[in-house]
């Protein structure tokens, strides 16, 4: 006989519910992309719309964030992931460089030796570039986002 259950991996069942709440408000208002760097600690200034901006505020700053991100990432939910890795970054944003080296306990002094030796080592993060993220999760140009909008409004 059929069962109503379908086994989802790495998702917890409060997770999934968050997940179906997302997709029923993301159905009428989709969010489609979110600018990079944040403007600010307030997502709305990113292009995040107010819907999503208090569906993310509600999800505790705790492993529940991180849990969302996880399922997010495991069903492929692009922009809920990018959603949710962008609250995590405006409350980074919102402490500040000192609570956080204190609250971890990290000295941010190093030497130029040091830093030079880190920035070889993870060279990858200094070529990174701020761009928006899009609905397919890609990385997209500005530039090649509002040249697409401009066809679109041409074409009509």
């Amino acid at each position: 006989e059929g069962s109503d259950e379908i086994p989802l991996p790495g998702v917890k069942d409060s997770e999934f519910q968050r997940i179906v709440s997302y997709l029923k408000q993301n159905k009428e208002e989709p969010l489609v992309q979110i600018e990079r760097p944040l403007k600010s600690t307030n997502l709305t200034e990113s292009g995040v719309p107010a819907w999503a901006n208090e569906f993310i505020k509600a999800v505790p700053m705790d492993g529940a964030i991180v849990d969302l991100i996880e399922a997010a990432d495991t069903l492929q939910l692009n922009m809920l992931k990018s959603l949710a890795c962008a609250r995590v970054a405006a409350e980074i944003k919102e402490v500040g460089q000192d609570k956080l080296l204190a609250h971890y306990k990290i000295n941010d002094e190093l030497s130029e030796p040091d830093e030079a030796a880190l920035k070889e080592k993870n060279e990858w993060a200094w070529k990174l570039k701020d761009e928006p993220v899009t609905e397919d999760g890609g990385d997209a140009p500005a530039a090649d986002a509002e040249e697409a909008a401009a066809e679109g409004k041409a074409e009509e």
